[in-house]
């Protein structure tokens, strides 16, 4: 959700157009400025506004990635690469409409055959845009010394940029130049917790080889996309895991170190350097991740066997000591595979081991799911013990409901680990689970029926608008399928200025959930008045048979297929936050709810009212076999009622049992979204059972508290069970 505004200057204090406050006191003074006497620009050491990217201070020059100490302490290789200024970055405010750059490089070999001097030698600008980055303009080197134009015609409002040094040279000197009249500033603060750096160690490939400019290496990519600094200490060729290396980057307090050496070692290397440098990290740093990286796959190996088979060495011997590492009792430890960080198709490198933009875009791809949960497992450790001792703002409601009972705590063998590929292999890393996820996915539409193309655009059509006390309740049609297929519907928006969080609410009709039935299934209204935009759609489940059967599709699956066209059409709204759109539902409206959420991943959580959330074929209401469910076949019907002799499994409900699958496969398709189980008579406490899978998953992931379940006796919700799901919802979409 981005909130922009115009620029306020109250009292020494201005405000960014991201909305972060700009001291007075972070203003450079522009009498430090050097002022040309041609154009009255006015020329900023950028050593003003501090560097970035640096793990020290104290180096022999200002540029340097290497504490003046480290020469003579490490190989003369290292030392020189050193001095180049790869990572490092100058973050400052200007409203300025025309930004320069004036450096002076330490080498004259501006670029290389195989990387372009704007990667090697140049400059490169970003500029803040709500919450993220935008590329803003380039500096062209075309000599030592440089002077060039990074961007021009900007809008004149403050506004944060970042400037990238070059990545395979050093820089004496470099300047910003500001048109006369222009404040500088220093950039806002990091945000609290995200102080501490990314440490990336590594070759060729780390240091940048051989990117166009200097912000699209991966390591780049990922600092603008977890809003933290990032030290790049790529040494090209001479990424060793060498003892001296290991103690330099123990000196840094890292959030997260990432060792990524293998294109430069042979497996023999890898076999006698990794545990010693792991060790000596892990004994200064024994909290801190570290992440143990394979080499990207060379884009030719597919047809030489000699790089097939560098590969396999040096990934079987990072294997064996991660492995023996563990076994030791290193932890915090973490695997990152080479395959798939520069994808399949061969065109991500310039010479088939140094990506090109392509590749690096892959790469961060490829890390920053692996990355993200580590962050935001070191950035959550102060919640988590607040859980422990009580103080986390956990709703009293739900202290008890993110765990099993005892008894139920270690049973992970009632139900069959979604944690194993269907040939075999076990799923051992968050990575691993990104292809098991699919797997998953893909095995239950092509038993349910693959779903067709999504509407692109869905409408939503206005009947007309009633005010209610609190909220406005708009009468509706949402298109939820291809041929234009509306449902009629209620979208209640509470008053105040938005966007709002959202849920969807699924019921047989949908006035039962806008408070015209049961008071205890009034979810929508109960939503609006919390202040969540509610839209409740209904359909009778025999009216869906029809439409399902014509495109091959089992009636549940079509449900969700519904379901997620409709949360399009939400995220179209202007009062709601496309990103906080979750859907709830009770009994039929809870199955609906269930395979919605797990089957749509955009769904950012779910509330399953006692649905039934295993197959149980011991429970009448549990009747996931009915035709309306899973059980539709054409030209077979069955009696309707439980299992039995004379009312047997029919269409891919059939197909499901004989295969051996069960719900807590779609369960964990949830993670790391959150979700929660209103649990009645159909749902009660031992279906922990199956949710123990969904613990296991989110952990493998990084993550807790994102599987609850509630217990009331029987099937009707209660004043109780009720509270405690918007307590739920407020805490996962009102963070």
């Amino acid at each position: 959700m981005n909130h922009r505004f115009a620029c306020v200057l109250i009292a020494g204090v201005g405000m960014l157009s991201s909305g972060h406050h700009l001291a007075a006191s972070d203003r450079i003074d522009p009498s430090q400025a050097r002022v040309n006497p041609e154009d009255s620009t006015r020329w900023y050491d950028v050593r003003l506004l501090g560097l970035e990217g640096q793990g020290w201070t104290e180096t022999k020059a200002p540029f340097d990635r290497l504490p003046a100490r480290a020469e003579g302490v490490v190989r003369d290789p290292v030392w020189g690469l050193s001095r180049h200024s790869a990572g490092i970055c100058v973050r400052f405010v200007t409203d300025a409409p025309t930004i320069q750059a004036h450096w002076t490089l330490t080498s004259d070999r501006l670029d290389m055959p195989h990387m372009p001097a704007t990667g090697v030698s140049g400059l490169d600008l970003y500029g803040r845009l709500g919450d993220g980055w935008h590329w803003a303009g380039v500096g062209f080197p075309r000599e030592v010394t440089n002077t060039a134009t990074l961007a021009s015609g900007l809008t004149g409002e403050p506004r944060e940029y970042l400037l990238y040094l070059p990545l395979y040279n050093g820089v004496t000197s470099v300047e910003i130049g500001l048109p006369e009249g222009s404040f500088l500033a220093k950039a806002p603060s990091r945000p609290e917790g995200h102080e501490n750096p990314i440490v990336v160690y590594g070759t060729s490939i780390t240091q940048g080889g051989c990117a166009s400019r200097p912000g699209m290496v991966h390591t780049a990519i990922l600092g603008r996309r977890f809003n933290r600094p990032v030290v790049n200490l790529g040494f090209s060729g001479n990424g060793k895991m060498e003892p001296e290396l290991a103690g330099l980057l123990a000196e840094i307090d890292a959030a997260m170190y990432v060792i990524d050496c293998l294109p430069n070692m042979d497996a023999a290397e890898v076999e006698s350097r990794v545990e010693p440098f792991v060790r000596i990290l892990r004994e200064a740093r024994p909290e801190t991740p570290i992440v143990l990286a394979e080499d990207r796959s060379y884009t030719s190996a597919p047809l030489i066997a000699t790089q097939r088979e560098r590969n396999r060495a040096s990934r079987a011997a990072l294997s064996a000591a991660y492995d023996r590492l563990v076994e030791s009792g290193i932890e915090g430890l973490t695997y990152l595979p080479g395959d798939p960080q520069l994808g399949d198709d061969g065109e991500a490198t310039v010479d088939g081991s140094h990506p090109t933009d392509l590749g690096f875009l892959r790469m961060a791809d490829v890390f920053e799911p692996i990355l993200r949960p580590l962050l935001d497992r070191s950035d959550s450790g102060e919640a988590r013990d607040e859980v422990e001792t009580g103080e986390l703002r956990l709703p009293a409601t739900l202290r008890n409901s993110f765990g099993p009972p005892a008894e139920f705590a270690d049973d992970l063998e009632t139900y069959s680990s979604p944690l194993i590929f269907n040939d075999g292999r076990a799923v051992r890393l968050a990575s691993d689970w990104t292809e098991r996820r699919r797997e998953i996915l893909e095995s239950w539409h092509a038993l349910m029926g693959s779903w067709p193309p999504l509407v692109e655009q869905p409408r939503t059509e206005l009947l007309g608008v009633v005010p209610r006390d609190g909220f406005e309740q708009r009468s509706v049609r949402v298109e939820v399928a291809p041929g234009g297929r509306m449902l009629g519907g209620y979208a209640l928006v509470p008053e105040g200025e938005g966007p709002f969080p959202a849920m969807l609410v699924v019921f047989y009709e949908p006035e039962t959930a806008i408070g015209e039935g049961s008071p205890l299934l009034d979810y929508a209204r109960q939503l609006a008045k919390r202040g969540f935009v509610a839209l409740s759609l209904g359909i009778d489940p025999s009216a869906v048979i029809p439409e399902a059967s014509e495109l091959g599709v089992q009636p549940l699956s079509y449900l969700a297929f519904l379901a997620a066209n409709a949360r399009n059409a939400m995220a179209r709204m202007p009062e709601i936050d496309a990103d906080r759109i979750g859907v709830m539902g009770h009994s039929y409206g809870g199955k609906w709810a269930l395979f919605a959420s797990c089957l749509y991943e955009p769904f950012a959580c779910g509330v399953w009212s006692d649905p039934g959330i295993v197959f149980d074929e011991s429970r009448p209401n549990v009747n996931y076999w009915e035709p309306w469910y899973l059980g539709w076949e054409a030209d077979r019907s069955r009696p309707r009622g439980v299992i039995s002799a004379d009312r047997p499994r029919t269409g891919a409900y059939e197909r499901l049992i004989e295969d051996g699958h069960d719900l807590h496969e779609l369960h964990v398709l949830m993670a790391p979204r959150p979700f929660l189980v209103s649990g009645g008579s159909e749902d009660p406490p031992e279906r922990w059972s199956a949710l123990n899978h969904s613990l296991a998953v989110n952990a493998l992931l990084g993550h807790d508290h994102r599987v609850a379940m509630t217990n009331r006796p029987g099937h009707r919700p209660t004043a109780e069970s009720n509270e405690q799901i918007f307590d739920f919802l407020e805490l996962v979409l009102k963070p």
